[in-house]
């Protein structure tokens, strides 16, 4: 197994670590896993730590189906969601990419420290809003 997931009780956050070469197949099981903790605890932030992992180069439309898989998931979209990598760390950018365009956010840092003061600045679950509900209300706000 090429990763690792733990509920941080102290943190109020799920910690997702990735080892070695880390495959979609991978990372599906390990979002799995954090959606399990996320319904059991109503934790909503997430740390996801790649700086021990290489991500293996799956077939764009795997890669495609994942993104679409992440970015649509309604407990995934209430979470405070942070991605960490050694600087120059090429994450995934097709996931990456495909998955911001289709309204998944995460926040990019550099090292596990600063990840980590950013997920504890973030509210705790009872005060995350649904992404539609922060939608409606900048709409009205435009008004």
């Amino acid at each position: 197994m090429a990763y690792e997931v733990t509920r941080n009780d102290p943190l109020q956050l799920v910690d997702v670590r990735y080892f070695d070469c880390v495959s979609v197949e991978q990372r599906g099981a390990a979002m799995d896993e954090t959606l399990a903790i996320l319904r059991d605890t109503g934790i909503r932030r997430i740390a996801i730590d790649y700086d021990q992992a290489r991500l293996r180069d799956d077939p764009v439309a795997t890669m495609s189906a994942f993104a679409t898989r992440i970015a649509t998931n309604a407990q995934l979209r209430q979470c405070h969601i942070a991605f960490i990598g050694k600087a120059g760390h090429q994450f995934n950018i097709t996931i990456e990419t495909l998955s911001s365009a289709r309204g998944y956010g995460a926040r990019r840092f550099f090292d596990r420290g600063s990840a980590l003061a950013w997920l504890q600045a973030q509210p705790l679950a009872a005060e995350v809003s649904a992404p539609a509900a922060r939608a409606r209300a900048g709409s009205n706000a435009l008004r």
